[in-house]
């Protein structure tokens, strides 16, 4: 997730006041009043559409971007200050716009871009591979795979498994605030992959058919 620079001074500081050392506006060493911030924000555009863009980023406000003050955008004004408040008698006043850079920051871990989707590959072991392909070997055509038939399938498995479409997928969706959903989709299947590469085949095909007389005949009293 990319979010805004810090807006300068002349972008969020109300209108008529001085600036302290970081652009807030302050009366004296204290910040302003909310009441007298949020006034005075209101009649700024520019200030009110940054704001409204750091709070969005921050998780407070989940409406678009605003340049102009509304409930919502109030509403997440409101919150967005009693946690600013609440440290106050720990770290003092801190300035309403780097509390906000700090949140975000928070949100999108240490101001990195968030994560939103991840890829697996997953490297199997040639034993494991060597077991899955005899096992399908046996169920669909009643036999051991060669040693040639075990190293072209070996081969060709990881080969598949390393392909970025064929790797396991983890998106994550945002719910609600502080809250996201994770999709997973499952990655490549070497069984599945076996059992398509080999039930086309004659030697499956005339498997089955052996095997349709097979039940056939036990099932008539021949077996």
């Amino acid at each position: 997730m990319t979010f805004p620079s810090a807006p300068g001074p002349s972008e969020i500081r109300p209108a008529g006041k001085p600036a302290g050392p970081t652009g807030t506006q302050q009366t004296g060493d204290a910040v302003v009043e909310m009441k007298t911030y949020i006034s005075s924000l209101a009649q700024q555009p520019k200030a009110t559409l940054a704001i409204s863009k750091l709070l969005r980023n921050a998780k407070y406000y989940r409406g678009k971007p605003t340049s102009k003050l509304t409930p919502s955008l109030l509403t997440a004004l409101q919150r967005m200050e009693e946690d600013r408040v609440s440290l106050k008698a720990y770290r003092g006043d801190i300035p309403r716009e780097e509390f906000l850079i700090e949140m975000v920051g928070e949100v999108s871990g240490t101001g990195k871009e968030k994560i939103t989707r991840q890829e697996y590959q997953t490297k199997y072991r040639p034993e494991d591979l060597e077991t899955t392909v005899q096992k399908v070997f046996q169920d669909l055509l009643g036999r051991d795979a060669s040693k040639e038939e075990l190293g072209k399938y070996i081969s060709n498995i990881s080969t598949m498994a390393a392909k970025p479409k064929n790797m396991a997928v983890s998106e994550y969706v945002d719910v609600s605030p502080g809250v996201q959903r994770r999709v997973d989709q499952p990655g490549f299947d070497p069984e599945a992959y076996l059992i398509k590469q080999l039930a086309g085949t004659d030697e499956a095909k005339a498997r089955r058919v052996i095997s349709y007389y097979d039940v056939f005949d036990k099932f008539v009293g021949r077996g």
